[in-house]
């Protein structure tokens, strides 16, 4: 045999033992995919699987084919298996044997002192850890990084409410992470209880074909890499430098669509649309950026079919807000910088699906050069609606259907726009993405907001440059929402097919209007299993309607509800309504006074279409494991105490004699006097006051 011969040999046999990816995967080159825009495009080179670990509640499982407890909500403090060690017992929440990467990794937490436990994250079986810290530093505070890289939302949230983010990549060969922290309670088989501090956690990873080249993260790593951390950085806080500083490829200033008209713009050669803006105007706007239609084909077909509104991700009112793929400006300006490339041409229309005059203003595209080949990918979107949806109260929570998608590509994100009927949580459920046939779903989370990247059902405006709040004034009371999660580095391929579900599960009954919408990129042969249905485009969006200024906090046939009153004098704390159909609360709900101190007044009022004179009043309250010690006056009647501390949630009737009750306004007087030793906070809870027979 010649030296050719076995050198060619060698060659082919290593070629075949080798993954096809051989350049050596680091933090420095995960941070410059991060944010090169048009790597989303590409199908990975590398070839990997998205994963995720979670806290979710492990009652949920398939067994022989079969979901058990699937909607199981403890999703919390739930871990792998712990390990004794020399600094105690460590909880290990990661366990990875093969070569991957962190990508996205959220927490969030409850109960004294769980946010200061330490995380450990150790590399390669190292004994030591390559990272360790208090976990409030290690997630947020800077342990690592700095915002947006390292970052807790909303700045306006009170911390202990916030949910905590690091996109910042940690790549190894193997790792294992650990949380250890007081508060963390067992019984005697060594389970933990649910009266231990709460523990939330999605911790999204890479797992990597065997014999990826990957270099693991260090002890030095930060500092190595320290001048791609800082241009990553400002990547993100700066995303389109120069983009609009020259002129539009493609502009259209100004033109009127009537119902049913479109207009349409059209690109030639081989390129790419790095962005696209526009502004809509109209009489009645809201129901234009959800009437008025954008469809985008490339290479003569159909990929993306959205209304403009969810498209830019502002719903169906301008809300001002920054991610790295899209911005809505103060002035109405939409614009988007998703990558979306093309062989030989592309379309652009804008239709009018709504029944009135829309002005479609300084519509713009920029593009630039591509160059296709086999790992080229056409950018799609999918959009439903779920209108006036059934939700909550006795109904079971189901498994909404994001989108089906068949083929190969990669999921890059998606947002929701809804409208919530009722002053209460709409997001209880989880999201389960099935990659490539998975029986069971890889992506199983802990909840709608942690999804999203905030925590706690919390209402404030957010913005980062992978997820967003623009909007979530519904989502504790009547109102609309609008949650945002674009991907990056935790984009997930597939090379057959992909399942986003998302769980509904509303705290209580009403109805919802529920519109997801989806963004990926296929290869040719693949496309989203959903067909655009333009009757849902037309459906009115809804609005939360106004407060009426009085007669809300009347008596009628001598009961007034406890959420119906008014507030007329507080010392401390806020009163807020609460609606949960499962807490045994007469029209599902109650007030609530929450963050007095002892010592705080509270006084409410209602007004009686009579009087009644000696009247014997049923006050009915909640009881629960964060309730106070209280006392209750009505019209300065003698007080009376009550104990509102029970282990479970509850309710309980307080009665009063001999109180006359006046034509007109009426006072129910309470006041903090302490809490029962077991109780955890001093909340009180009034669901109704009836006068009896």
């Amino acid at each position: 045999m010649t030296i050719m011969i076995r050198i060619a040999l060698f060659a082919l046999l290593t070629s075949l033992s080798l993954p096809a990816f051989a350049q050596t995967i680091t933090m420095g080159s995960l941070l410059q995919e991060m944010t090169d825009r048009s790597s989303l495009a590409k199908y990975p080179a590398a070839k990997y699987t998205t994963k995720q670990f979670s806290s979710y509640d492990r009652q949920a499982r398939i067994v022989d084919g079969a979901k058990e407890n699937w909607y199981a909500n403890e999703d919390r403090t739930n871990f792998l298996r712990k390990e004794v060690t020399e600094n105690g017992t460590e909880w290990v929440m990661f366990d990875s044997d093969q070569p991957g990467a962190i990508v996205r990794w959220w927490m969030t937490f409850a109960g004294e002192g769980a946010g200061d436990g330490t995380l450990r994250i150790y590399i390669d079986g190292a004994e030591s850890p390559a990272v360790e810290g208090r976990a409030y530093d290690l997630m947020s505070g800077g342990l690592l990084a700095y915002p947006p890289l390292s970052a807790s939302v909303s700045p306006t949230t009170v911390h202990k409410r916030r949910g905590h983010n690091l996109y910042l990549p940690i790549p190894y060969n193997a790792c294992k992470i650990t949380y250890q922290g007081e508060g963390i309670k067992t019984n005697a088989q060594g389970e933990i209880t649910k009266e231990s501090v709460a523990i939330y956690y999605n911790i999204n990873y890479r797992a990597y074909e065997e014999g990826t080249a990957v270099e693991s993260f260090g002890p030095n790593s930060v500092e190595q890499y320290l001048k791609a951390i800082n241009r990553a950085q400002q990547a993100l806080l700066h995303p389109y430098t120069g983009i609009f500083n020259r002129p539009a490829d493609k502009t259209q200033k100004l033109r009127k669509l009537a119902p049913g008209e479109r207009i349409e713009l059209s690109l030639s050669g081989a390129k790419y649309i790095k962005a696209l803006a526009l502004r809509l105007e109209a009489e009645n706007q809201s129901q234009a950026l959800r009437s008025t239609v954008l469809s985008l084909s490339f290479d003569g077909e159909e990929r993306l079919t959205v209304p403009v509104g969810d498209f830019f991700g502002t719903g169906y009112e301008i809300n001002p807000y920054e991610t790295y793929y899209t911005k809505v400006f103060y002035d109405g300006k939409m614009a988007a910088f998703w990558p979306m490339p093309f062989q030989k041409e592309a379309t652009i229309e804008l239709i009018n699906y709504g029944e009135q005059l829309v002005s479609v203003h300084d519509l713009e595209v920029y593009t630039d050069d591509w160059s296709w080949d086999d790992r080229s990918m056409y950018f799609g979107g999918s959009w439903k609606q779920f209108y006036n949806k059934q939700t909550g109260g006795g109904k079971a929570p189901e498994d909404l259907d994001f989108v089906k998608l068949q083929g190969q590509g990669v999921y890059v994100g998606d947002l929701i726009t809804l409208y919530n009927d009722i002053a209460a949580w709409w997001g209880e459920g989880d999201e389960k993405i099935y990659v490539d046939g998975e029986a069971f779903p890889s992506h199983f989370g802990t909840g709608t907001e942690d999804y999203y990247g905030y925590a706690w059902s919390r209402p404030e405006f957010f913005e980062h440059p992978f997820i967003a709040q623009p909007d979530g004034s519904g989502n504790l009371d009547v109102g609309t929402a609008i949650n945002i999660r674009f991907r990056a580095l935790d984009k997930i391929p597939f090379t057959q097919e992909l399942d986003m579900d998302m769980e509904l599960w509303h705290w209580t009954k009403t109805s919802i209007d529920y519109a997801p919408t989806t963004f990926f990129y296929t290869k040719p042969d693949g496309r989203a299993i959903h067909e655009f249905q333009p009757e849902q485009a037309q459906q009115p969006v809804r609005f939360a309607p106004q407060k009426a200024e009085q007669g809300s906090a009347e008596m009628k046939d001598n009961s007034i509800q406890g959420e119906n009153m008014e507030a007329y004098r507080i010392d401390g704390g806020k009163l807020v309504h609460r609606n949960f159909a499962d807490w045994k609360w007469e029209e599902d709900a109650q007030v609530a006074w929450w963050g007095a101190s002892v010592g705080d007044v509270v006084i409410m009022r209602f007004r009686s279409p009579k009087a009644i004179e000696d009247a014997r009043l049923e006050l009915q309250l909640t009881k629960s494991g964060n309730y106070a010690i209280v006392s209750l006056a009505v019209n300065g009647s003698e007080e009376v105490t009550f104990d509102g501390y029970a282990p479970e949630i509850t309710v309980d009737t307080l009665d009063m004699e001999g109180v006359d009750i006046q034509e007109g306004w009426n006072t129910v007087r309470v006041r903090v006097t302490g809490k029962n030793p077991k109780s955890k906070n001093l909340v009180f809870g009034l669901d109704y006051l009836k006068v009896r027979p």
